[in-house]
C-alpha cells in the first residue's frame, strides 16, 4: 500500500513538473504568436524600469515631448488634447506597470513641458 502511494506521488510530481514545462512552452509560444517575443518583453521591462521617481524628477520644464519620451519611454495614453486661441495643450499619462496605481502626467503646451505630477512613484 505504501509503495502504491509512493508510486502515485512520484507520478503526480512527474505530471506537475511536466505540466510546468508545458505551461512555460505555451507562454513562450503565445508571446511569439502575438509578435512580442523575448525582445518585446525585454523592452517592456526596461520601460517599466525607466518609470521611476528619479526618471520623473529628471523631466524639466521646457523639455519637448521627444526629450521626455527619451527619458521615460512612450506614454500609456494621451489624457487630453485641446487647442484654444492658438495654444495647444496636451496631457500625457504613464501608468507604471506592476504597481498599485502608480502613474505620472506631463502637460505639454505649445511643444514644451509646463507641468507634471505623479502618484506612487518609487
Amino acid at each position: 500500500m505504501a509503495s502504491e502511494m509512493s508510486k502515485g506521488l512520484k507520478q503526480g510530481i512527474g505530471f506537475a513538473i511536466g505540466g510546468c514545462g508545458c505551461l512555460m512552452l505555451c507562454i513562450v509560444g503565445c508571446l511569439v504568436m502575438v509578435g512580442t517575443g523575448v525582445e518585446g518583453v525585454k523592452q517592456k521591462m526596461e520601460q517599466s524600469q525607466t518609470q521611476t521617481k528619479a526618471a520623473f524628477d529628471s523631466i524639466q520644464m521646457g523639455m519637448t515631448y521627444e526629450e521626455v519620451v527619451g527619458l521615460v519611454g512612450e506614454p500609456t495614453e494621451t489624457s487630453s488634447d485641446s487647442e484654444i486661441a492658438d495654444i495647444r495643450t496636451t496631457m500625457y499619462t504613464w501608468q507604471v506597470k506592476d504597481s498599485l496605481g502608480a502613474n505620472f502626467n506631463v502637460m505639454i503646451q505649445n511643444g514644451q513641458v509646463v507641468n507634471k505630477a505623479q502618484f506612487g512613484l518609487k
